[in-house]
């Protein structure tokens, strides 16, 4: 039996916020972001959709990404300044999602998933 933990700080806006009548075309951009698991680049940002527990919980772009196993390594070291660019990635990402119609509050979340 193994056990695992796993770590995400991300920043964007939740399935709620994205919710409500969208141009046209935003809504293509953003159906496509939602039905691909690979996050696509706008501005300088790889934007995609965020899953927690297998569900899809938001859209918004993965600042840093950690897992912990029984080995310490890379894979495991927090990067402090991961929370300076998700602090500088708020106002950017609320440009970019007010253009395409998003009103949702732009946020930075994290979430663990627990495992055994």
């Amino acid at each position: 039996m193994s056990t695992y933990a796993y770590w995400r700080l991300w920043v964007g806006v939740t399935l709620e916020g994205v919710k409500g009548p969208l141009p046209d075309n935003a809504a293509k951009i953003i159906d496509g972001i939602m039905d691909d698991f690979k996050p696509q680049e706008f501005d300088g940002m790889e934007v995609g959709a965020i899953h927690m527990h297998g569900q899809e919980v938001g859209l918004g772009v993965v600042v840093q990404e950690m897992s912990w196993g029984t080995e310490i390594d890379k894979k495991n070291r927090f990067d402090s300044k991961s929370l300076r660019k998700a602090d500088k990635l708020v106002p950017r990402l609320r440009t970019l999602f007010r253009s395409w119609g998003i009103r949702g509050k732009v946020c930075v979340y994290h979430h663990i998933d627990l495992g055994g």
